[in-house]
């Protein structure tokens, strides 16, 4: 199984508005596991959707993936404490310094009954936010803000707006796009 690990750095924020530093990670209760190049070569060139293929039917047989759910904290104030910047994506809060706190567990349990509402739908994006979870000034992070936004306004909500009209209706959104293109070439 992957590890998952959150490059960004985001702000665990309290109901007395005061911030910590925070990144999220998941971990495996398998385990890590991979293949060596050879093996991946392999499998790669044989079937491209091993992986997707072997989740898919690891859930219908009943054998649930799960991750544990952690978190690594720094206060604002600890933030200088390093000797490197907490909010650089190219570095790891050292674990023995900040030691993950698991809190939670992942559990993937069903497979999707329809694709695109379920799965393209979704559209996953770094400002999407649940209460309690703020921004930091990871430069990272506030490109990603940026772009995925971008990206998901253009993939999801234009294809949902497609989706719902008329035959008659895409016909002139197709002449219009058309035109657009042109004007912009």
């Amino acid at each position: 199984m992957m590890q998952g690990f959150g490059v960004n750095t985001y702000c665990l924020v309290n109901e007395k508005n005061e911030r910590t530093f925070v990144k999220f990670h998941l971990t495996p209760e398998l385990g890590v596991h991979s293949l060596v190049w050879d093996e991946a070569l392999k499998i790669c060139g044989q079937d491209p959707d091993f992986h997707r293929k072997d989740l898919y039917s690891a859930i219908n047989n009943g054998t649930y993936p799960r991750w544990k759910f952690g978190i690594q904290t720094l206060k604002d104030s600890e933030a200088d404490n390093f000797d490197f910047d907490i909010l650089d994506a190219t570095k790891v809060w050292p674990e023995e310094l900040v030691p993950v706190r698991y809190i939670g567990e992942l559990e993937l349990n069903r497979n999707v009954d329809e694709y695109f509402p379920e799965t393209e739908q979704v559209a996953f994006c770094t400002s999407n936010l649940v209460r309690g979870i703020d921004f930091s000034d990871d430069p990272l992070l506030q490109g990603r803000n940026f772009s995925y936004l971008d990206t998901q306004l253009n993939r999801v909500l234009i294809g949902i707006f497609i989706a719902n009209l008329s035959s008659a209706d895409r016909s002139i959104l197709t002449i219009f796009r058309s035109i657009a293109q042109s004007a912009l070439l």
